[in-house]
């Protein structure tokens, strides 16, 4: 699955269930932001001939 996939499916499934409801109350998506976080959305990526690594 692509970059591109993978960020629309974690999207469909973990912000858009709730995001009417954070503009609404003008409330962070706390729960999708600790996600991302687990899933590893928010690390660098270095390409592997630069010395990263493959994404599992």
């Amino acid at each position: 699955m692509s970059y591109y996939e993978q960020a629309s499916q974690f999207a469909a499934l973990h912000i858009q269930p709730t995001s009417a409801e954070c503009d609404a109350e003008a409330k962070f998506p706390e729960v999708a932001f600790k996600q991302m976080a687990k899933d590893g959305w928010f690390s660098m990526m270095i390409p592997t001939a630069m010395g990263g690594r493959v994404k599992d």
